[in-house]
């Protein structure tokens, strides 16, 4: 990953933006342009040094009344009493309001056995979803340990990992809540095997809500560094999980599997870099981009470098031919010089109204960083991105730095400064340094 440029001598505190979306019918043509309102941004502020923004999603609380949440992962948080650790990483509710430090740490993970376990860096809220209004919520812990015998010649720590799993009101209520989601614990803990697991690394809900899909690339062959799911990806209506291998073969990998009837995932299609050390798998994400009924793979490969057209970063979008894959000339989209062009991947839903998902593609190093827009159409993808989106602060200062992974949550809910309803998408930003960012785009406006 290349690293990150100083650009907060004062170390300030964690942001979040909310910003919406614009949809402007010209008074004088029959065309309509569509742009993100990154003018009207919402405001959310964490605590210095947390990484508050890491990850994000909103989250539609039903019960006992209707509320709506931005959930921010913050994975270097400092520790809660009783944790024996200095950062142990948190996640923060934000209700959707004007009030820019109104976010709270959600009670989860308290205490801490020494013999056991050690909470110290586990980066709690590196990943954080929602399964949707009234739903679930997943957070986890990739970096959690697992100790045996300590302070003995032969103690053992297991970097194994662990989610949190709450109900729709962000507490622990039922049988499956709480974070006992520890699916490597107990298993042979070899390096090579379950010993450096790294469970919750990726996290996300299936599209039908049956499964809770946990990435846990530490895992023998290092797939699942990044996770998605769909139906229609190889046979009509049959779910279908993708899981992505940044470093396989040097070139990297994403594979989409099924389920048999043992529970086992195999694969059955394998999909392969074009360039070494690319990072081909390092973002991905389904969606039917042309509308056609079977949805189609966005892949982000970061790393990728073309020297003499002066290309850095690239996604490749592959349209489904009904179930089947190979021979597929993928569309490539590149982006600029050392911009890390596609680390973060997300489907926004259908934006501008025209009856195909846009997608949005994060380059944290293109200028101060900028998320690009892009539309589907009965083609694919458009080419050429409709809008590259930053937040302006007024000053020469852009806020807009650092986005290693772009989630996407869409929910309907009141928008607090005109209480009509709004389609959500969040885009978040995190750096390695003290002033993490996280923006939101909501709201499609018609005029």
């Amino acid at each position: 990953m290349a690293g990150a440029r100083s650009r907060d001598p004062w170390g300030a505190s964690g942001i979040c933006y909310l910003f919406g979306s614009l949809l402007v019918e010209l008074l004088f043509s029959r065309a309509v342009a569509f742009n993100l309102d990154v003018m009207g941004a919402l405001r959310k502020e964490g605590e210095p040094g947390s990484l508050f923004g890491f990850s994000v999603a909103l989250h539609r609380q039903l019960q006992p009344r209707p509320q709506s949440w931005l959930l921010v992962g913050a994975p270097q948080a400092l520790a809660l009493p009783g944790q024996q650790a200095n950062r142990t990483g948190g996640l923060f509710a934000c209700p959707l309001s004007l009030e820019e430090t109104d976010c709270y740490r959600v009670d989860i993970d308290q205490g801490a056995d020494m013999q056991k376990e050690s909470k110290e860096n586990q980066w709690l809220g590196v990943s954080v979803r929602s399964q949707g209004p009234g739903g679930k919520i997943v957070t986890c812990a990739h970096r959690y340990e697992a100790r045996q015998r300590v302070d003995q010649i032969l103690e053992t720590r297991d970097m194994i990992g662990r989610c949190f799993v709450l109900s729709q009101d962000l507490a622990i209520r039922d049988e499956l809540d709480g974070g006992e989601w520890k699916f490597c614990e107990g298993r042979p803990q070899g390096h090579e095997q379950f010993g450096f697991c790294q469970q919750g690394t990726a996290a996300a809900f299936s599209p039908d809500s049956h499964y809770l899909l946990f990435g846990a690339p530490g895992t023998y062959n290092w797939k699942g560094f990044s996770i998605d799911s769909g139906k229609g990806l190889v046979r009509a209506e049959e779910l279908s999980f993708v899981a992505g291998a940044p470093r396989a073969n040097h070139k990297g990998a994403v594979v989409i599997l099924r389920k048999d009837s043992a529970s086992r995932l195999v694969p059955e299609v394998m999909l392969s870099g074009e360039r070494l050390t690319s990072g081909f798998g390092y973002s991905l994400a389904v969606a039917d981009l042309n509308s056609d009924g079977w949805p189609d793979l966005i892949v982000g490969a970061p790393y990728f470098f073309e020297r003499q057209e002066e290309l850095g970063g690239a996604v490749y979008v592959y349209l489904n031919q009904g179930g089947h894959w190979a021979g597929i000339s993928p569309l490539r989209l590149c982006g600029s010089p050392d911009s890390m062009f596609g680390i973060s991947l997300a489907v926004l839903g259908d934006l501008n109204q025209d009856g195909f998902p846009d997608i949005a593609v994060g380059a944290p190093f293109d200028g101060d960083g900028k998320v690009f827009i892009y539309h589907g159409s009965s083609l694919g993808v458009v080419a050429k991105p409709s809008q590259a989106a930053w937040i302006w602060m007024g000053t020469n200062t852009l806020t807009c730095w650092w986005a290693p992974w772009l989630t996407p949550q869409c929910s309907s809910g009141p928008d607090p400064s005109s209480m009509s309803p709004m389609r959500s998408l969040l885009l978040h930003e995190a750096s390695t340094w003290s002033s993490p960012t996280v923006l939101a785009a909501t709201r499609s406006v018609w005029t």
